[in-house]
Formats: structure tokens, sequence, C-alpha cells
């Protein structure tokens, strides 16, 4: 309560800078930079991106978003949580365990978080939802959910780095064992052995 009364005392867009250079501080400090980079265009898709959708949905049927974003905003849009959502979904997915339907049980109990977070975020006047929190967890969920399952099918397509990077590895590899490849398998042939009256005639008809 001391941090949400000495908050306010400030003008509320500020506390967009603040949670935002948290999410990002954070996300350097848990998520070695290889997997930022690996994970980058996925969190911008899947979290930047749709926010966006998201805040523009919920505006467009009075449920609630964003609010006092002073300066900070275009469209009625605020600048600063695509990029904190984008930092967090990073980090939501290097977290996530990759395999059976875990990554989505904890995609229906994450945003139970969220919530939460929500809620602190009301208090600190810049954000307000108008209809009931249970509908503001189910579009959190369906978030979640849609964004785990986004990841796991078309991460190949929104990492552009792993593709250049696996292009590449499998030039290498391809350059390196293709020769090898060759060379052993006509050293498994055995020479054909040519006389020397042989060799001189080829070598004339090849003059010809």
């Amino acid at each position: 309560m001391m941090m949400v009364g000495l908050m306010t005392e400030y003008p509320s867009y500020l506390v967009y800078l603040v949670y935002t250079a948290i999410l990002g501080i954070t996300l350097v400090a848990l998520v070695p930079k290889k997997d930022i980079k690996r994970l980058f265009f996925c969190g911008v898709v899947l979290g930047g991106m749709y926010n966006v959708f998201w805040a523009a949905f919920a505006k467009a049927f009075g449920l609630g978003g964003f609010i006092n974003f002073g300066p900070f905003g275009f469209l009625g849009i605020p600048f600063f949580p695509p990029i904190a959502w984008s930092a967090y979904f990073i980090m939501y997915f290097y977290f996530l365990p990759k395999k059976g339907v875990v990554p989505y049980i904890l995609g229906a109990i994450v945003p139970i978080y969220n919530v939460f977070f929500a809620n602190v975020l009301q208090h600190l006047n810049i954000f307000k939802w108008n209809k009931s929190p249970v509908l503001l967890l189910l579009l959190y969920i369906t978030w979640h959910i849609t964004a785990t399952w986004g990841y796991f099918k078309f991460s190949h397509l929104l990492n552009p780095f792993i593709n250049r990077s696996s292009v590449e590895a499998m030039k290498k590899r391809f350059k390196s064992t293709v020769p090898i490849r060759l060379t052993q398998q006509y050293a498994k042939k055995p020479l054909k052995e040519v006389g020397p009256k042989e060799n001189i005639s080829k070598s004339r008809e090849r003059v010809k």
C-alpha cells in the first residue's frame, strides 16, 4: 500500500515506464541473450501484437483496458503494454515445458497471476475493467492457451534467426560430409589396371 501511495503522487503514466522497465530487467536477468534472440519474434507476435488486438477488442465492446497513459499512446492504445507483454511472453515461452499437456495446464493457471496484477494496476489508476473479473480471467486463459498452441505450431516460422542459422549449419554439414562420402565411395572401387601401351593410346585419343 505504501508503494501504491507513493506512485500516486506522480503522474499515472509514469507507472507504465516503471513496470515495463522492471519486466525488461527481469527478462535480461533470467533469460540468456541467445534465447531472447530466439524467442523475440514469438514474444512480439504472440505477446505484443496480441495485446494490441485484445486492447482494441476490449475498447470496442466497452469491456475496459488501459487508461491514463498520457502522451504514451496512439488511437487510444498505449505504447508500453505491448512492449511489456512481449517481454513477459519471451519469459513465458522460455520456461514453458515443451511436451505433453503440461504447457496447456500452465496456460490455464498462469492467467490467475495476470488477474491479480491487473487488480494492482487498477489501484495504480492505469487500468480499468468494467465487467466481471471472471470474464477477464477467461480472456487471459484464452490468450495464453492460443499463444501456447501458436508457439508450438508456428515457432519455426516466427524465428528467422533460428531458420537462418539452421540453414547455415545444414550447409556446413553438407559440405563437410559430401566429399568424405564421395572419397569413401570411390575408395571402395578397385582401380582398373592399365598397361603402358593402353595408357599411351588413350592419351592420344584424348588429344585428337
